[in-house]
């Protein structure tokens, strides 16, 4: 076995492990379970190496530099991003800027919870359960997920925007259901 690409990303390591597999090569994310066990000295254990077979080094370092470089990357046709309401244009990002108020309320939250005992014993019991709410209400999975997902940004005029989705995945399930049911009828 023989190293091709090196990561001190987890997520970047599996994806270049799926990029081989995907054609065909038998590569390996060596000392993903040991590395991920104690993550603050990822680079003291020298992080997240792909190694594939010595006969496949030669395809798989194509395949990793062709990723690597971006050349593997989707034209912006095709990618499924929808396009700006003020300006029309098809090049759009995800917008960073809700994640980056996630981040905040986060450490808000944080502290809020280090200062509600303070809250407690001195008597402030309304703070201390307004602080309690608020976190509560901040680690909410639906809310942490409207204030993410589908939020785009323009790169052209930088507008931002909210994009909806569909319909709920419940209802995209019923219908495949349904014609699948017709189908076999």
């Amino acid at each position: 076995m023989k190293c091709v690409d090196w990561s001190p990303d987890h997520l970047d390591g599996l994806i270049v492990i799926a990029l081989l597999r995907a054609n065909g090569l038998d590569a390996v994310l060596f000392g993903e379970n040991f590395v991920r066990q104690d993550w603050f000295q990822i680079l003291a254990y020298d992080g997240f190496r792909t190694m594939v077979p010595g006969h496949q080094v030669a395809d798989a370092r194509i395949l990793v530099d062709a990723y690597r470089d971006g050349s593997l990357e989707l034209p912006a046709a095709e990618i499924d991003r929808p396009a700006c309401p003020d300006c029309g244009h098809v090049g759009t990002e995800p917008d960073p800027s809700p994640r980056r108020w996630l981040m905040l309320a986060y450490v808000v939250c944080i502290v809020g919870i280090s200062f509600a005992p303070v809250l407690a014993w001195s008597g402030h019991m309304f703070e201390f359960v307004l602080v309690f709410l608020l976190t509560i209400t901040a680690a909410m999975p639906g809310f942490i997920r409207s204030l993410v997902i589908g939020r785009y940004r323009c790169t052209d005029c930088r507008a931002c925007w909210r994009e909806r989705a569909g319909q709920p995945f419940f209802r995209q399930q019923r219908e495949s259901d349904a014609a699948l049911d017709a189908l076999r009828s």
